[in-house]
């Protein structure tokens, strides 16, 4: 399933299962911002959207963990069950690699 297809089933589940508030940022200008922001039972979420085909990006990565040391919960998605688990474990992304490239 190609990201955008993904993108809003997962809105959609957000708003009906989980009675949260979701919103697609594909037009936000801000670089390596999450496809999905969303605030659930008062906690707020960050869900990066990929395609079978889509490639995780250094960027993006740090926007996530930028989520979690924060205080919130974020994570790349290729499913609903994907998104289903960090919500319901609380999950905040950790990169990997702390001395990755990242380009803003």
């Amino acid at each position: 399933m190609n990201g955008s297809k993904l993108t809003s089933i997962l809105i959609k589940r957000i708003e009906t299962a989980y009675k949260g508030y979701a919103v697609n940022t594909i037009i936000v200008n801000k670089a390596g911002t999450p496809d999905i922001l969303a605030c659930i039972d008062g906690k707020f979420f960050g869900f990066e959207v990929k395609g079978y085909r889509d490639k995780e990006r250094p960027l993006q990565s740090h926007k996530l963990d930028m989520i979690g040391k924060a205080g919130g919960y974020s994570g790349y998605v290729r499913s609903v069950a994907d998104m289903d688990y960090i919500i319901k474990n609380n999950i905040r992304y950790k990169k990997s690699n702390d001395t990755e490239k990242i380009s803003l």
